[in-house]
């Protein structure tokens, strides 16, 4: 296997096979100009770089029986280090006779089959048909869930983000929800008042016990769709779950925005919740419920990942500023 690293010594990708033999050195050119392009273009944003300073041992047995289960006639396989909490790696594979897929090395085969168990709940989430598609998983080793390809006709948008997330706001059902959101969101005040991420914003006063939710993706991103020459399939399923009422919808056009330091597209929430019947005061409580459960979720993943504070911090400010202007 070959590796390839940026000038810093982070390990990037891992390629192995005749088809990703070739790429390397392309590879190891863009590595160091993304660098360069997130010092010199992208100084006020947020580097989402992925890094990994070599393969973790107990990495390294789930790689070879990749490597076996593929094939040594197999075109190979190019992978790259995740930016995820459960998984090792992802990138294409070339199986044996056999269509190419996309695939996520995981750290436990405990969190291979759940990834299978959240591709398969995408079913529930509401929408799909009506303007995108999924991809299920299958399991491809004990630790690897593999997905067919889709075949990407351009970049996907922001606004493609919007229209997925509109989709799934108008097939949604709401019921009650359980008091944890709630709870949750009491924790996340606790800790957004230590570390000083709010201006006093009180996430629980919009999570009560009474908030309804819907089956949801979780982070519809224009990096989480494919967009084809027919529709747009939504991809990564590692969020999937029931949250506050048109959570996609509010995530698709807070998200991205929050990253970048831009403008929300909260016109644009509220046009889709006014098609659909709500009054603008009640739309207003739903866009606040959403946009709090997603800045739960964010000082979540803030307290499991420190090591993430600088980044993840700016980002938070930026949510609850969202917040506080809605």
């Amino acid at each position: 296997m070959r590796w390839v690293r940026s000038a810093r010594g982070d390990l990037r990708y891992i390629a192995w096979g005749d088809d990703y033999r070739a790429l390397v050195p392309i590879l190891d050119y863009l590595t160091g100009a993304r660098r360069l392009a997130e010092r010199v273009v992208l100084r006020s944003r947020l580097s989402l770089s992925r890094k990994q300073r070599a393969v973790p041992p107990e990495a390294q047995s789930q790689l070879d029986e990749l490597r076996h289960h593929v094939g040594d006639s197999s075109s190979g396989f190019m992978l790259y280090t995740g930016y995820y909490k459960t998984t090792w790696f992802v990138g294409p594979v070339r199986p044996d006779n056999s269509g190419p897929r996309f695939l996520k090395l995981f750290k436990t085969e405990e969190d291979a089959r759940a990834e299978i168990d959240r591709s398969r709940a995408m079913n529930q989430v509401p929408g799909i048909g009506d303007g995108f598609d999924v991809v299920p998983g299958e399991l491809f080793t004990s630790t690897a869930v593999a997905y067919h390809p889709v075949t990407r006709s351009r970049v996907a948008t922001e606004e493609d983000a919007l229209i997925v997330g509109s989709a799934i706001a108008r097939n949604s059902s709401l019921h009650s929800s359980s008091t944890s959101w709630h709870q949750r969101a009491i924790a996340a005040d606790r800790v957004s008042q230590r570390r000083e991420l709010s201006q006093g914003s009180q996430l629980s006063r919009h999570l009560v016990d009474e908030t309804p939710c819907s089956p949801s993706h979780g982070d519809v991103t224009p990096w989480n769709i494919v967009p084809s020459e027919t529709t747009l399939t939504l991809v990564d399923y590692e969020r999937v779950g029931h949250r506050p009422a048109f959570f996609d919808l509010v995530y698709a056009a807070t998200h991205a925005a929050a990253l970048a330091d831009t403008a929300p597209a909260v016109t644009r929430v509220h046009e889709v919740l006014a098609a659909s019947g709500l009054p603008r005061s009640r739309a207003d409580q739903i866009v606040r419920a959403a946009l709090s459960a997603s800045i739960v979720e964010a000082v979540e993943d803030l307290e499991e990942h420190p090591e993430n504070a600088a980044r993840v911090s700016t980002f938070i400010r930026r949510k609850y500023a969202f917040l506080e202007a809605t």
